[in-house]
């Protein structure tokens, strides 16, 4: 595998479990599971939208962490009308059968590259979409992505191979991370809203977040800087997040 920044490790095995504002939160939502084309059984929380023509947003979680980080932030994301999808990664929290009763386990993904379990992360998600879409008829042109650290970058890899996702939110993106890279999705993601956040500490998610604005339009991407080195959902704080939330919902 290749070789990913020291600051990406210290996130995924010193604050898998990062809620906003640090607090432990309670369960939200209903629980849903699937298998995908290659079967893995997956497993998630999720909320209808309950605004309007109001989008649901899938919310991938970082490297060594669960679906539990993003709780206390899509708590407050329903308040706004919006609904969510937030689901294990494979080999993650509950997401680690298969249906040969076989058990899977991230830390024992060691190949990175077309093929590998981090590349087919991109398909689970489009599973999620296509769950979505078949089970609660939402229309896909209605469900945006988003993601914290490696989760960020499958969101994007999925996004720019599907133009009917209206937007996508980037926590802490890097170049690379476990071989899944964003400068070729990210051109090929076109003139679609993106919302990118890194800390200026977190070293290698900042310069990357750089890089990849140099190639954006202020019209369609919106930068945030988090504070000190906080990485991925760690940098939710009160600010941090009434802005990401302002911003989504502008999203239709």
């Amino acid at each position: 595998m290749r070789k990913i920044p020291y600051a990406f490790f210290v996130f995924c095995f010193f604050v898998p479990f990062a809620q906003v504002f640090g607090a432990e939160e309670p369960r939200v939502g209903k629980s849903v599971t699937w298998t995908t084309d290659d079967g893995v059984q997956m497993a998630g929380l999720y909320k209808l939208p309950t605004g309007p023509g109001r989008p649901i947003w899938i919310l991938l979680h970082g490297l060594g962490s669960s679906k539990q980080e993003w709780l206390g932030f899509v708590r407050l994301l329903t308040l706004r009308g919006d609904g969510f999808l937030i689901y294990d990664a494979r080999g993650h929290g509950e997401s680690v059968h298969q249906s040969d009763d076989t058990r899977l386990d991230y830390r024992e993904f060691r190949a990175d590259g077309p093929g590998s379990s981090w590349d087919r992360m991109a398909g689970d998600l489009d599973s999620a979409v296509r769950l979505l879409k078949s089970r609660f008829s939402i229309p896909p042109r209605r469900i945006a992505v988003g993601g914290a650290s490696l989760g960020a970058n499958v969101a994007l890899t999925y996004a720019s191979r599907h133009r009917e996702v209206p937007a996508a939110v980037l926590l802490s993106p890097g170049l690379e991370y476990a071989g899944v890279q964003t400068e070729g999705p990210f051109r090929q993601y076109g003139d679609r809203p993106i919302f990118f956040a890194a800390s200026p500490g977190d070293a290698y998610a900042h310069a990357s977040m750089r890089k990849l604005a140099l190639q954006c339009p202020a019209s369609r991407c919106t930068l945030l800087q988090g504070e000190g080195a906080a990485h991925g959902v760690a940098m939710f704080n009160e600010a941090f997040t009434r802005t990401l939330l302002d911003w989504m919902s502008q999203i239709k």
